[in-house]
């Protein structure tokens, strides 16, 4: 009788355990069905970003600046001053050089202009006091850029070619000499660019 009466305890037992894990179980399932879905909803309440063709970006990459229409003798004289300029590159930096021997910055400058007869001061800070002030944007082949911090003015640059995304230029750089870049795409250059100045169209109509 004993013995009937553990056997009956055991079975029991054995049986409250197999339901009880069995409830477990369950709610592990549960659990794991519902983090599951949570992550397959999570997505849609992402913002999503729109994204432009790459087509439209090349697109906008090629559009050029419009700029005002220039006489043929400007033109002529703009073309000339940026083909003297590329002819100069690769010669080396020199601090206060003034011809092919080395040009600092503004020594690049001022000797290409002398080249065309356009006479402009020697070091950049007065150079930065000629010509007529303009717009990054509406900047020509032949305008000058200049560089530096607050009120400072430490570098000069010959404008060769711009449009919404890119400012060409040569200039006489200390650790390369007599460049040709894009500084838009140079972190050096571009947060240091300043303003920029047309010295042609004043010499022009001064003559």
């Amino acid at each position: 009788m004993k013995k009937q009466t553990l056997a009956l305890i055991l079975i029991a037992a054995f049986g409250m355990s197999i339901s009880s894990c069995s409830i477990v179980f369950s709610k592990t399932n549960d659990f794991t069905t519902n983090k599951s879905r949570q992550k397959k909803t999570r997505p849609a309440n992402r913002p999503q970003v729109a994204k432009a063709p790459i087509e439209e970006i090349e697109k906008q990459e090629e559009t050029v600046r419009p700029s005002v229409t220039l006489s043929r003798a400007e033109l002529e004289l703009r073309t000339s001053i940026i083909s003297k300029a590329k002819s100069l590159k690769n010669i080396p930096y020199l601090y206060g050089g003034k011809n092919k021997g080395g040009f600092d910055c503004s020594g690049l400058t001022k000797y290409v202009f002398d080249q065309h007869k356009i006479k402009i001061s020697q070091a950049s800070y007065a150079q930065a006091k000629n010509g007529i002030p303009i717009d990054l944007d509406k900047c020509r082949a032949g305008d000058l850029v200049f560089f530096g911090h607050g009120t400072v003015i430490n570098h000069v640059a010959l404008v060769v070619s711009a449009n919404k995304y890119k400012l060409q230029v040569i200039h006489s750089t200390s650790s390369k000499g007599v460049i040709e870049e894009d500084i838009l795409a140079s972190n050096y250059w571009k947060p240091k660019v300043l303003f920029a100045k047309d010295i042609i169209t004043q010499s022009i109509a001064s003559k």
